[in-house]
């Protein structure tokens, strides 16, 4: 079993891992502007500065940021960020 905020079946995690990557999805190198801007949105919408990073990097990057992180999504209001039972 694999152990994080929730503990899920070994197999799970492979076959999740593995659709992920069938998505060819693109990465990206989080720049000292991103981190800066991410500290002053944190602040204002009393997020972390980690989960506001992918905002900030999905924003500048017009891509939409999916999450199951209900407070963050309550907490923001930001139109780019979608639930993940929303898709």
């Amino acid at each position: 079993t694999l152990v994080t905020k929730s503990s899920i079946p070994s197999r799970l995690a492979t076959r999740l891992v593995n659709r992920m990557f069938s998505f060819n999805l693109a990465s990206v190198k989080s720049t000292q502007k991103d981190i800066i801007k991410s500290i002053q949105l944190s602040k204002k919408y009393s997020t972390s500065v980690y989960d506001m990073l992918y905002a900030v990097l999905a924003k500048e990057n017009k891509a939409i940021l999916v999450t199951a992180d209900e407070k963050f999504i309550q907490k923001t209001r930001f139109k780019f960020v979608k639930h993940i039972k929303d898709l």
